[in-house]
């Protein structure tokens, strides 16, 4: 198998699970990572993504709003410019954070050796990371080794932080189900499709309206174009809470894209 030739890698199916499940704050993971999983309760349908918290000290709280990792707002990407030297299967470089690009889809976007030459426009999945090396998967590698100066682009898949004012709902992973949250490192369900408690603010939400991403919560949307709505409320918000909360149906499956509006 090459990452040039093929474009599945470890492939799997839709999972059932129960209530027990979606609790989860699990330090090593029970199922692979990205899972997705329709679920049915008394709330409803559901949909289910199994995430990773990659903070290294702070946890995300049950009804929390989760984005994808990146560098920056409105991308899924971290960006990887010059690296030192490489191989088919690992790269060199400096600045990152361990085990924050684990699981990620490494892109070639850039080859120093001349345009269109490979690996340049292929793809491979990281193992790990380290502060300076990227470890690709050894089943997954690309055609040609990659060399000094080559850039890449770590794409986000299951790795989740909070959400902020201003993100587009396709770069939200969802709101954290499971009652402990998800401990700094640990591995957890995030809902992305159908009605849950979210975590809101100090704004008035208003029923029927659309909300947005906030700092780690669902906000009003005021003026906001649809491709900052990730859900919608159900029910008028109320903010004279401990942990304000409003029920949310969550539609980040069949969002907006980040077009604006027509």
């Amino acid at each position: 198998m090459s990452s040039s030739t093929d474009f599945f890698f470890r492939v799997g199916n839709l999972s059932g699970m129960g209530s027990n499940d979606l609790g989860g704050n699990d330090t090593a993971p029970q199922m692979e990572p990205g899972t997705i999983s329709w679920v049915r309760d008394a709330f409803g349908y559901r949909l289910v993504r199994y995430c990773k918290n990659v903070h290294a000290s702070a946890a995300l709280a049950l009804g929390s709003l989760q984005a994808i990792v990146s560098d920056g707002a409105n991308v899924v990407t971290t960006t990887v410019s010059n690296i030192t030297s490489g191989s088919t299967t690992h790269a060199i470089t400096s600045g990152l954070t361990a085990g924050r690009h684990d699981g990620m889809i490494c892109f070639v976007l850039d080859s120093a050796q001349g345009t269109g030459i490979a690996p340049e426009g292929e793809a491979s999945i990281v193992d790990k990371n380290s502060a300076t090396r990227i470890d690709f998967a050894k089943q997954y590698p690309f055609s040609t080794a990659l060399a000094a100066n080559d850039d890449l682009e770590l794409i986000g898949t299951y790795q989740a932080e909070a959400a902020a004012d201003g993100d587009e709902a396709w770069t939200i992973h969802g709101v954290v189900v499971g009652r402990n949250g998800i401990d700094a490192g640990k591995y957890g369900w995030i809902q992305l499709e159908g009605v849950t408690m979210a975590n809101g603010g100090t704004n008035a939400i208003t029923e029927g309206d659309p909300v947005v991403a906030g700092a780690a919560i669902v906000d009003a949307f005021g003026s906001d174009g649809q491709e900052l709505w990730v859900g919608i409320a159900m029910a008028s918000g109320s903010t004279d809470e401990v942990t304000p909360r409003i029920p949310v149906r969550m539609k980040l499956l069949t969002c907006a894209g980040p077009g604006g509006s027509p």
